[in-house]
């Protein structure tokens, strides 16, 4: 058995929601739908497992499987499926010219499945946060299907056994690594694929302090796919008004956060962010004082100079509080990219917050042109 190893980067909850709701649309007009999936993935690919398209008639479609380099394609080979044909497999490799084969640009082949997508196939896709959703078929001679079904695995179910494999991912529990991953077996029948898709709850982003900044960075961070959180414990600050895109505005201090947001998947827990705006000590003590006893988070982020991070380690340590256990504090917050204006510092600082959750560096692309741009997975360390 061969496991396709998830890639860098999820599934964006934002896109995905959008997806979901277009079909929806197209399904309750009583159009006929064909759901295309990524299935499986040999080296690198512009989008990852799990990665999907739908498709109505009129060549109506909404997502992608690449880079744009086989949509069309795929719509041509959906037309099949949509006419009432069974469900079939289309494989796409690397190709010299795109504008003359149907192909990729990227240094890898993918699996893409077409399929009905069914009321009960749809009702499954927009499975609750937590839930697993596996996707399994044969393929003797990799193109046809066969025996191809789908299954729920609910958020406090057992995990799966047997060749469908369960509830596996790179870090285990859910969390920041929860991506799509793909088994294939190699038997006398043909392949046996199995997809394994964790739809994962929304990641806290916990910006505290009310301050200019907050305004741009709650709305960048929903668009992201964050669950955004704005507190204060300055009633004149933390109005919902002012920060429209945040899902909550609290009125409250540090201490008082872990109980009001939860310590799970989607609350302080490891896969939580935390940009600190506030420059007064006695909020900024309390704030680091609470992180030291939860879970350790994903990322905490500091406006300030660095002197200031030096006079925060040594004012905490004097008090008997050890920093250290906090993952690295990142301060100055955010990325080098230039610019003061309130929206320029929000973008750095979700720029860094995307980069250290995906374990990348945040250099420009385009100064490791001979590395892969989309690399296997490799788990943030944890405690």
């Amino acid at each position: 058995m061969t496991t396709t190893r998830p890639t860098r980067y999820l599934l964006h909850v934002v896109f995905e929601e959008y997806l979901l709701q277009k079909a929806r649309a197209w399904a309750d007009q009583g159009r006929p739908l064909v759901l295309a999936t990524i299935t499986r993935i040999r080296g690198s690919s512009s989008r990852p497992l799990g990665g999907r398209m739908v498709i109505s008639d009129g060549d109506d479609f909404v997502g992608s499987v690449s880079g744009g380099c086989v949509e069309r394609d795929v719509t041509l080979q959906a037309e099949q499926v949509l006419a009432g044909g069974a469900p079939r497999l289309v494989e796409y490799s690397k190709v010299e010219n795109t504008e003359l084969e149907v192909g990729l640009n990227c240094d890898g082949t993918i699996d893409v499945l077409l399929e009905p997508l069914t009321s009960t196939l749809l009702e499954q896709l927009e499975r609750p946060a937590g839930a697993t959703l596996l996707t399994r078929y044969r393929t003797p001679d990799g193109q046809e299907v066969h025996e191809l079904e789908h299954r729920l695995v609910p958020a406090d179910g057992a995990a799966a056994t047997g060749s469908a494999g369960g509830r596996e991912s790179a870090a285990g529990s859910v969390g920041p690594s929860d991506a799509p991953v793909s088994r294939v077996t190699n038997t006398d029948e043909g392949l046996w694929v199995e997809l394994s898709e964790p739809r994962i709850p929304s990641t806290l982003l916990l910006i505290f302090g009310a301050a200019t900044v907050a305004y741009p960075l709650s709305t960048l961070g929903r668009t992201m796919g964050f669950r955004v959180v704005v507190a204060d414990p300055r009633a004149t600050y933390a109005r919902a008004e002012h920060f429209p895109d945040a899902q909550e505005v609290i009125c409250a201090w540090p201490r008082e956060l872990p109980e009001r947001l939860g310590t799970g998947p989607d609350g302080l827990g490891r896969r939580a962010c935390v940009v600190s705006l506030t420059h007064e000590t006695r909020f900024e003590d309390d704030l680091f004082r609470t992180l030291i006893k939860m879970p350790r988070v994903s990322y905490v982020g500091c406006m300030g100079k660095r002197a200031r991070h030096t006079e925060r380690e040594t004012r905490q340590a004097e008090s008997g509080f050890d920093l250290s256990v906090l993952p690295p504090v990142h301060t100055p917050i955010g990325l080098d990219l230039g610019g003061k204006a309130p929206e320029d510092i929000a973008l750095s600082i979700v720029a860094e917050i995307q980069a250290t959750r995906h374990g990348r560096s945040g250099e420009p692309l385009s100064a490791h042109a001979a590395a892969p741009i989309f690399s296997p997975f490799v788990p943030p360390a944890t405690s």
